[in-house]
């Protein structure tokens, strides 16, 4: 059996996983991340679709046959378990910051929130199989359905930890909260500049070194749907808290697309609103693109 080891290279905001000569990424996800897609797959389409969409991630990770015929959560656990454990304690350093036993792949961090270890190739098959299974319409639907609502859970939790208790405040203490955490979730490096516009609302634009989402895709267009809608989440969730206003995004930079890093513009707006005019935005993001410097 290789020896296997974990690396955190916070610099960087990467989790390597070593196993004898073979290395990949890992990223940390809340427990029960990818079983909530499945279950919100299942409300909207159906248990076929679920099945369908275990059978082409199973296949792509190159699962036994047997369980790629009768496809189940069960055997993604158990080829997510393979692949990481067992992780031996030499040459792993764990962060303070977690508390792990070293024997499975859940950890607990920030206090008392569960975390699984996840092989970032899982994520990334994932995504693909949900949309050659229920078209890119339909997958980005749903997956962004989940992911928005998770970042607005932990909007909700970091006004509890942080003692936020007005949306200045919120928006002045982001840039520290992220990006002190993302690294250790082995998301990117990354940093945030906000301001408030002459419309009166904020917006906060984040820009991500080796952003996860993006690591080896190459696409004519964004590819980091799901951490811009965790943002989104998170950022509706603090401005409907303090202000009773939502939020929409987009991903302006990516790159997948070639650009030299990933970066979000979160812009605070009425609810019920239109779609905002992010081509009349461009010069407000832009703005705040110079003022996030990269970590050093």
């Amino acid at each position: 059996m290789a020896h296997k080891n974990i690396s955190w290279d916070t610099t960087q905001g990467i989790i390597t996983l070593t196993a004898g000569d073979r290395t990949e990424r890992l990223i940390l996800q809340r427990r029960g991340f990818l079983q909530s897609f499945l279950d919100e797959i299942e409300k909207v389409e159906g248990k076929n679709a679920v099945t369908m969409t275990l059978r082409s991630l199973l296949s792509t990770v190159g699962s036994l046959k047997a369980d790629v015929d009768t496809p189940t959560y069960g055997h993604v656990r158990n080829a997510n378990d393979e692949t990481i454990l067992p992780i031996s304690t030499d040459g792993t350093s764990i962060p303070d910051l977690f508390q792990w036993d070293g024997k499975t792949r859940d950890l607990i961090a920030f206090g008392d929130t569960p975390f699984s270890m996840l092989p970032l190739r899982f994520l990334q098959a994932f995504k693909d199989a949900s949309i050659s299974i229920l078209t890119e319409h339909g997958a980005r639907a749903i997956l962004n359905t989940v992911t928005r609502r998770a970042g607005y859970a932990v909007g909700q939790r970091a006004c509890e930890n942080y003692n936020w208790n007005d949306l200045e405040g919120a928006m002045a203490s982001m840039d520290g909260v992220l990006s002190n955490s993302f690294p250790y979730l082995g998301w990117g490096r990354t940093r945030i500049a906000t301001k408030k516009a002459s419309d009166g609302m904020y917006m906060l634009f984040l820009k991500c070194w080796n952003a996860y989402e993006s690591d080896g895709v190459t696409s004519d267009s964004p590819a980091c749907f799901l951490f811009q809608k965790y943002l989104e989440g998170l950022g509706a969730m603090i401005a409907e808290t303090f202000t009773g206003d939502t939020t929409e995004s987009k991903e302006v930079l990516c790159s997948a697309a070639g650009d030299e890093y990933c970066a979000f513009a979160i812009k605070q707006k009425e609810p019920g609103s239109g779609p905002l005019d992010w081509k009349a935005l461009e010069k407000e993001w832009r703005e705040l693109d110079a003022l996030a410097l990269k970590p050093e």
